[in-house]
C-alpha cells in the first residue's frame, strides 16, 4: 500500500510522477475539464493541529476530483479521550484515505502501519511532504520544468519543512544549501539526513554569500513551530543574519511556505 509520510520511501521517479500528475490535473482544471477520478471516494482529514491552507487544499482537491472530505479534529472527537490505537483504526474504517496533521510523526507512522488505507502526513513535527511537493510544483511552473532548477537555499531554522524539501530536491539532483542558525531538535531524523547527504547535493553553511551564490530559489518558514509560539521567545540575533536575504540574491526567487494545490496529484496517485 502506498503512503506519503516523509518522502524517504519515494525515489526520483516517484516524485517526478507526482509532479507530472499534478501538472496535468491542474491543466485540466484550468481548462474546465472534468477531473472526477475519485468519484465516491472519501478522504478522512484528521487534525491534531490547526490549519488553513492544508485543509482548504485537500478538501477542495477532493471535491474537484469528485470525492468527499470529512474533517475531524482532536477537540470535537474522542481522539484525546480514547486509546489512540483503537480510535485511529475506527477512523480509518470510514474512508478510502487518511490525511493526518499530527503532533507526532510516530502517530502517522502507526496509522500507516495498519495498512488499512493510504496515509498522508499533512504536517508533523518531522515531515511536511505535501508542502515539499507543492514547492517543487511551484518551482517547476516558474522555471519551465523542474529540471531547470539547479539550486535552492533554505534560510532559517532547520525543521520539518526543510527536512522534506531538502530530501525531495536532493533526490531530484537539485543542489540544496542549508543556512540554519538553529535546528528544531524535535524535527531531527537521522535516517532522512543520511539519505539526503549521501546524494552529495546538500551543503550546510552559515555563510550567506556562499549559500545564496547561484541559487534559483530561496525558501524559508516560520522561525519556530506555530503551536509553540506562546512558549518561545525569538532572539533578535536569530533574525539579523537572514532578514534581508531576499535582497542579497539578485537572481533568485523568494518563497515563503507556498501551498498551491499539489494535493490533487497526491490524492489521485494514492
Amino acid at each position: 500500500m502506498r503512503h506519503l509520510i516523509s518522502l524517504k520511501e519515494q525515489n526520483k521517479n516517484d516524485i517526478l510522477e507526482l509532479l507530472d500528475i499534478a501538472l496535468r490535473l491542474k491543466a485540466k482544471w484550468k481548462a474546465c475539464e472534468a477531473t472526477d477520478y475519485l468519484h465516491n471516494k472519501t478522504l478522512v482529514m484528521l487534525f491534531q493541529k490547526t490549519s488553513t491552507r492544508t485543509r482548504l487544499s485537500f478538501e477542495s482537491a477532493m471535491t474537484e476530483l469528485g470525492g468527499h472530505g470529512i474533517f475531524l479534529d482532536a477537540r470535537t472527537t474522542q481522539l484525546g479521550l480514547s486509546d489512540f490505537h483503537d480510535e485511529i483504526q475506527a477512523i480509518m474504517r470510514f474512508g478510502d484515505a487518511l490525511m493526518f496533521r499530527a503532533l507526532k510523526a510516530a502517530d502517522v507512522e502507526l496509522a500507516a502501519s495498519y495498512n488499512r488505507i493510504p496515509v498522508i502526513d499533512a504536517c508533523s513535527e518531522k515531515y511536511h511532504p505535501a508542502q515539499a511537493l507543492s514547492d517543487l510544483l511551484t518551482m517547476a511552473e516558474y522555471s519551465g520544468g523542474i529540471g531547470k532548477v539547479k539550486k535552492i537555499t533554505w534560510l532559517g531554522i532547520e525543521n520539518n519543512v526543510s527536512n522534506t524539501l531538502m530530501l525531495a530536491c536532493a533526490k531530484l539532483g537539485i543542489k540544496v544549501a542549508i543556512a540554519a542558525p538553529e535546528i528544531d531538535k524535535g524535527s531531527v531524523d537521522a535516517e532522512l539526513n543520511t539519505q539526503a547527504d549521501t546524494t552529495g547535493m546538500v551543503t550546510r553553511t552559515l555563510d550567506l554569500k556562499s549559500a545564496l551564490d547561484g541559487t534559483d530559489y530561496v525558501h524559508t518558514d516560520t522561525w519556530m513551530n506555530m503551536e509553540f509560539f506562546e512558549n518561545c521567545k525569538v532572539k533578535p540575533a536569530f533574525f539579523a543574519s537572514v532578514r534581508n536575504a531576499e535582497c542579497r540574491s539578485t537572481t533568485s526567487t523568494f518563497s515563503f511556505c507556498s501551498f498551491p494545490n499539489t494535493c490533487r496529484g497526491v490524492l489521485w496517485l494514492l
